[in-house]
């Protein structure tokens, strides 16, 4: 839980695609590190808990999420949600570096947003600051500081050797497993990596919107902003997004753009931000590479961390870790030497091997090459599944009774005076039954009917109210439950 949060709103008259663009490029001018940019949200971050120690403002940590949304009539809403990731108070009890950072960040962004709408910017409200503790002065917790850097460094040095997947979307994605989209065409169903990839062509199109109509262009960052807010709102698990008709010719171009992007080869250009010298860097290159280093690393850090006891000292593993770990930045310029570079996505053209930047892929500017030849056959939409529906249980007839035994006619006897009317009495325990008597019917299933040598009775629910009722229990259907346990009746 964060200890202090900011949180502001601005509105500009500028479209989004513009207003985002401004806004990341503000965030990389103070130096955070983008871990996630969608159409409608862009989350980012700065800093670490280590050097955060020295209480300096540039370098205490911070996250950023700012969100897009298309403002009444022509404009943009931003909404700008600054963060100490939970480190201020529980792990140094300060917050002046903290507050400076706070303002600086949203000093740069204000002034991005500004240059698209001056009078905008003269108008913006003031932010909203939250805090969970009071400040506390620094020299008064160093012993506690020591303690918290020590096990922060720990968990880092966990997640690092961990080699655990990256995120492929913003934090409030987190349990978002996929994405089935339903339209009159039928649906289409994507798991959580296809839909990161489907999302992160809009903006690549918002970016570069060369060889793009103009209206397409807008129908794709619409839709887009439609699928991220279902998403959003969402949170977890297989989220279901409605296609109108509208929007459907946008959708099929975003997936066959997708389509054609995962039939290419994959590179990344970075361009420095000194001297704008291009470098084309292959990702999957860089993690073969990371994860050969990452093994050498684990091997170095248990071996220095077990002492000649055999026990495992936690500061020798730190202190392996801070010598043998990675001390060379990802990207560095072989122009200037610079460290900062802008990297986006490219490919290169089957026809000719030209190296294409746009963000749709429509023909090749040198070869003519047709990219849309790649999907000619691609089907989007697929026939929604039919639900099995496991079939009833087939409930075996009871068993009929036999029949009972006939009773011999009894021999006729002399008449004899007829005695008084008397009320009927029990039957003897032997010899013939009197005249008029009627044997009582055996008891039977209250459900199916039958008769049978055992029967049971049981107490049901009417209701609210228990009735009684006397059941066979020969098949699921004539075993209803009872509130009582059931008694046996019969031999």
């Amino acid at each position: 839980m964060a200890s202090i949060t900011l949180d502001a709103e601005r509105r500009v008259r500028a479209d989004a695609g513009r207003v985002r663009i401004a806004a990341v490029d503000a965030l990389r001018s103070l130096g955070f590190q983008v871990t996630s940019e969608q159409a409608t949200v862009v989350e980012a971050r700065r800093g670490s808990a280590v050097r955060s120690a020295m209480l300096l403002p540039d370098e205490v940590p911070l996250a950023a999420r700012l969100q897009f949304a298309a403002a009444d009539g022509h404009g943009t809403t931003v909404s700008v949600h600054l963060t100490d990731r939970a480190v201020s108070v529980v792990a140094l009890g300060v917050q002046s570096p903290y507050v400076t950072a706070y303002q600086g960040a949203l000093f740069a962004l204000d002034r991005a947003l500004g240059g698209l709408d001056p009078e905008a910017a003269a108008g913006f409200p003031q932010p909203r600051w939250w805090t969970r503790a009071p400040e506390a002065e620094a020299l008064a917790r160093h012993h506690q500081t020591g303690q918290r850097v020590v096990g922060g460094v720990t968990a880092l040095i966990n997640d690092r050797l961990s080699g655990g997947p990256r995120a492929t979307g913003p934090s409030l994605w987190g349990g978002v497993q996929g994405a089935v989209f339903h339209s009159r065409e039928g649906v289409l169903a994507l798991d959580r990596a296809a839909l990161a990839g489907l999302l992160a062509i809009p903006v690549m199109m918002s970016s570069r919107p060369d060889g793009v109509p103009e209206p397409l262009g807008a129908e794709v960052a619409r839709l887009a902003a439609t699928v991220e807010g279902s998403l959003t709102a969402a949170g977890f698990g297989v989220v279901d997004v409605r296609i109108g008709s509208e929007q459907r010719p946008a959708f099929e171009f975003l997936y066959r753009q997708f389509g054609i992007r995962c039939r290419l080869p994959v590179r990344t250009l970075c361009t420095c931000r000194d001297c704008r010298q291009t470098k084309v860097v292959n990702l999957d290159l860089q993690r073969m590479r990371e994860r050969r280093r990452r093994l050498k690393l684990i091997t170095s850090v248990v071996r220095a961390g077990h002492g000649k006891n055999g026990e495992i000292n936690p500061f020798a593993m730190i202190g392996a870790f801070l010598q043998q770990g990675k001390v060379e930045p990802d990207f560095i310029c072989s122009r200037c030497e610079s460290t900062a570079a802008d990297e986006h996505p490219v490919t290169f053209c089957p026809g000719c091997g030209d190296m294409r930047t746009e963000g749709a892929l429509l023909s090749c500017g040198e070869c003519g090459y047709d990219f849309e030849a790649l999907v000619a056959g691609l089907a989007v939409w697929g026939a929604a599944p039919v639900p099995v529906v496991p079939p009833a249980p087939v409930v075996p007839p009871p068993p009929v009774a036999p029949p009972r035994p006939a009773v011999p006619p009894m021999p006729t006897a002399a008449p004899m005076p007829a005695p008084p009317a008397a009320p009927p009495v029990a039957p003897p325990g032997f010899g013939p039954p009197p005249e008029g008597y009627a044997p009582p019917l055996p008891p039977t299933c209250g459900i199916c009917g039958g008769s049978y040598p055992v029967l049971w009775s049981v107490q049901v629910l009417d209701g609210a109210n228990p009735r009684p009722l006397t059941v066979c229990r020969t098949s699921p259907q004539c075993s209803p439950p009872s509130v009582v346990p059931p008694a046996r009746l019969g031999t």
